[in-house]
């Protein structure tokens, strides 16, 4: 007589694969029926007043704010100030709470509810950027007590210029020379900046 175990066992495996094909099917079809699809964006809306004071401050945050965070700036892809390294003095420190609290000032004017939604997301997210800058310098006063924060600086103002290609090696090791040049006065900063306590 012929044995029927393993054909059986091969039915049931065959079965249990179609099934399993099936509800997969069931599942991405369904995922697939749930997808919200997003109207492309309104145009025919010109900007609000808030939308454009906004956008001429988002402006002023990155020409006047990557100037006095030059290391940032690298990171960030914004390359005219590879040759210097930040200002990590006390003054450097107050001029960037300085311009967070001018910056602060001028989104306080804007009407969230008139402008658009990428602009009210953008808006809200550099509102936290400048308040924490305010609030870490201020209150955590890392820059006080913490030294990882300097070689962190040091470290990646060097490391960012040679990570990327984003322009020839001489042209970058000329901003590492530079950068390298300013040590000295960026490491007195950091030694006047820490409190030995």
């Amino acid at each position: 007589a012929p044995r029927r175990g393993p054909l059986k066992m091969r039915e049931v495996i065959s079965n249990w694969r179609a099934f399993a094909l099936a509800v997969l099917s069931v599942v991405i079809v369904g995922f697939t029926a749930c997808t919200v699809i997003q109207p492309p964006p309104d145009f025919s809306n010109p900007p609000s007043a808030s939308d454009r004071t906004f956008e001429e401050i988002s402006k002023r945050y990155l020409a006047e704010m990557l100037a006095l965070t030059p290391v940032q700036a690298t990171s960030l892809g914004e390359h005219r100030y590879d040759m210097q390294l930040d200002d990590v003095s006390a003054d450097g420190q107050g001029r960037r709470t300085g311009l967070a609290r001018q910056l602060l000032a001028q989104m306080a004017t804007l009407d969230l509810a008139q402008m658009s939604r990428p602009h009210q997301v953008d808006a809200r997210l550099l509102r936290n950027q400048l308040e924490y800058l305010i609030w870490s310098t201020e209150q955590l006063k890392e820059w006080r007590w913490n030294p990882l924060i300097y070689t962190d600086l040091a470290g990646n103002g060097i490391y960012q210029l040679m990570a990327r290609d984003f322009a020839p090696l001489p042209a970058r090791l000329r901003s590492v020379e530079s950068r390298l040049a300013e040590l000295p006065r960026f490491l007195s900063q950091e030694r006047e900046s820490l409190d030995p306590a």
